[in-house]
């Protein structure tokens, strides 16, 4: 996380994730009745639980914290976590239906639902995850509030103590003191 970025780590993350299931989408429609189908997309989903995990599932929780507004931060990180638990009910509500031989029946072919699912993450990800590594939340708040682009985080340079309550000066020694 420290060297990579969150922002990388989370839309490559989702890009591999996405990659993977189309795949085992794909083995599904070619050859999803044979033995080495099933071998292959059942070793699929071994590296996609591996790429999650390596990923997405642990850098969700610091994007969230560190995300969040710092007057809205307990009740941002709040909300995501009841989105998370809703978006868990739905799709494990769901899922079985599109596995269950006597209902949806898709098998291996649920990988292009949740492969397309991941994609528009990835897509939602790339205009509006800002990058978080190496800012502090005072600078991160700025950024939000001028409007800077998700993608321009990284680069944008900011001096902190030019914004808030100084105006367009910079504050004196015993200013920044207090």
């Amino acid at each position: 996380m420290s060297y990579i970025g969150r922002r990388k780590l989370y839309l490559w993350g989702l890009g591999g994730l996405a990659t993977i299931l189309f795949i085992v989408g794909f083995i599904s429609v070619g050859a999803g009745d044979s033995s080495g189908g099933n071998y292959a997309q059942a070793a699929m989903m071994l590296i996609w639980l591996f790429w999650y995990y390596m990923t997405v599932g642990p850098i969700c929780y610091a994007i969230v914290g560190e995300v969040s507004s710092t007057r809205l931060r307990s009740k941002s990180v709040c909300l995501a976590r009841i989105t998370y638990y809703i978006a868990q009910i739905v799709t494990n509500v769901i899922n079985p239906y599109m596995l269950n031989p006597t209902a949806g029946d898709w098998k291996g072919k649920t990988g292009f639902f949740w492969g397309g699912g991941a994609s528009i993450f990835f897509i939602w990800t790339f205009f509006r995850l800002p990058e978080t590594k190496g800012r502090t939340y005072e600078e991160l708040d700025i950024m939000f509030a001028e409007g800077i682009p998700a993608r321009s985080f990284a680069k944008h340079t900011i001096d902190a103590y030019a914004h808030g309550d100084y105006g367009d000066r910079k504050p004196s020694a015993d200013e920044r003191i207090e």
